[in-house]
């Protein structure tokens, strides 16, 4: 379910206890640097979570308790992937990072609202 850029930056950010850091287009993880897709991939998966101190572009993110979780437990499904709202979210992340193609593949029909 992780990638290998998404597992890098839960175990830097675990066992290094680092914040992941990001401003304007720059994502970075102590000293390591990580790519804007990854962090969105995360946020999409609810496995980290903004920190409070946020500051115009400047924003901090810190492990979630499913972030924490899915790395002792590498077959642990997070929270947002067990409802069906949830799982239209994490399709969209995921495997298309398209709506229009995540709904199609869904095997039930979401409420329109």
């Amino acid at each position: 379910m992780l990638t290998a850029g998404m597992e890098k930056v839960l175990r830097l950010m675990r066992d290094e206890d680092e914040d992941l850091v990001t401003e304007g287009l720059e994502c970075w993880v102590g000293l390591t640097r990580t790519s804007r897709t990854v962090v969105h991939s995360l946020l999409g998966l609810c496995l980290i979570k903004q920190d409070e101190y946020t500051v115009s572009s400047f924003r901090r993110y810190v492990l979630s308790e499913d972030g924490t979780k899915i790395l002792a437990d590498p077959v642990y499904i997070p929270r947002i992937l067990r409802t069906k709202e949830g799982r239209l979210g994490a399709t969209m992340w995921i495997r298309t990072h398209s709506v229009v193609n995540a709904i199609q593949a869904l095997p039930w029909k979401p409420k329109r609202t």
